[in-house]
């Protein structure tokens, strides 16, 4: 027994060593979300926003450096009141509006901004306020929480298929999942062995399922455009929401009902809704992705993306 024990301990030691040097390249995609959840966000205060980044922190993660604001975003920093002739476009959402494995320079958010810049007389702040692993309920709460901090002239809310997940809870972490590698990489191993042998659902068949005219987040998210709605028709905000598709397949894209149902909700809402499809769908997903393994919209995706929403908003708004 003691001979066994001492084994085991040997293949954990083993697989922390190896976890820590050779798999831990910094594009390893389970390890760089750990390390995105340990130094740059915490629980908040407020259930219904989950979690937030740590103002004023700094880390690396997925290739590139990520400084936090004092605000809690991932942009500069932000003057309060604003001034006399900035205009603010605030973007909400997820990891994609974060600029997950994209330097913060080459954001959609950043990119927009140099784009809207080019000629107008008034400087248009377009802020990133986007925040990684959150659904749409949680970032309308964070928005509307700090609304009176950001001084929203315009607001996007950035859409993607699985910000219809539920609301999560958390619990306190035990310690390996706070200190070791191993443990981490062989979680993700063991979900993705899961995946294979069908005891989890086909991604496709998870994010058809969202959407079920039952399912507790797509309820959630419903109600959260609703309230957002609400909020921004209130104070004359202008309000458009911009659907990214899911990046693994464009020809034939798999989840045009949903893109239909998001779209439906947007115009019985009387919101502007934007498609971002179209924009690269005659380019090879895999040109887009921050690696093969994380279907992230890269650099070069947000270049497409960036052009088509400010297109839009030129159109749309003015701007």
């Amino acid at each position: 027994m003691g001979a066994m024990f001492l084994v085991f301990m040997l293949i954990i030691f083993f697989v922390e060593i190896i976890s820590r040097t050779i798999l831990n390249t910094g594009m390893q995609y389970d390890l760089e979300m750990w390390k995105y959840a340990k130094y740059g966000k915490q629980v908040a205060m407020n259930k219904e926003i989950g979690h937030v980044h740590k103002h004023n922190s700094a880390f690396h993660a997925m290739g590139v450096d990520v400084n936090i604001n004092s605000m809690g975003y991932r942009d500069h920093e932000l003057s309060n009141p604003k001034k006399r002739n900035e205009l603010r476009l605030i973007m909400v959402g997820d990891s994609i509006t974060f600029g997950w494995g994209v330097l913060q320079d080459q954001t959609v958010s950043a990119k927009m901004e140099k784009i809207l810049n080019t000629e107008n007389k008034k400087f248009i702040n377009v802020v990133n306020t986007g925040i990684g692993n959150t659904n749409t309920s949680m970032q309308v709460e964070f928005f509307i929480e700090h609304a009176e901090q950001l001084e929203p002239d315009y607001v996007v809310l950035n859409y993607f298929i699985n910000d219809a997940e539920k609301t999560p809870t958390y619990k306190p972490l035990n310690f390996l999942s706070r200190h070791s590698y191993g443990y981490i990489y062989m979680n993700g191993r063991w979900d993705t062995f899961k995946r294979m042998l069908q005891q989890k659902k086909d991604w496709k068949q998870y994010y058809l399922d969202l959407y079920n005219s039952e399912a507790e987040g797509w309820l959630e998210t419903q109600k959260a455009m609703i309230k957002l709605k609400s909020y921004c028709a209130e104070l004359d905000i202008p309000l458009l929401i911009v659907n990214y598709p899911e990046m693994r397949e464009f020809e034939p894209y798999p989840f045009k009902p949903i893109t239909a149902k998001i779209g439906k909700i947007a115009k019985t809402l009387d919101i502007s809704f934007l498609d971002l499809l179209p924009s690269v769908s005659h380019v090879d997903p895999k040109e887009l992705w921050v690696t093969e393994p994380d279907p992230h919209p890269n650099a070069k995706a947000d270049d497409y993306f960036a052009q088509a929403i400010t297109e839009h908003l030129e159109s749309a708004w003015g701007l």
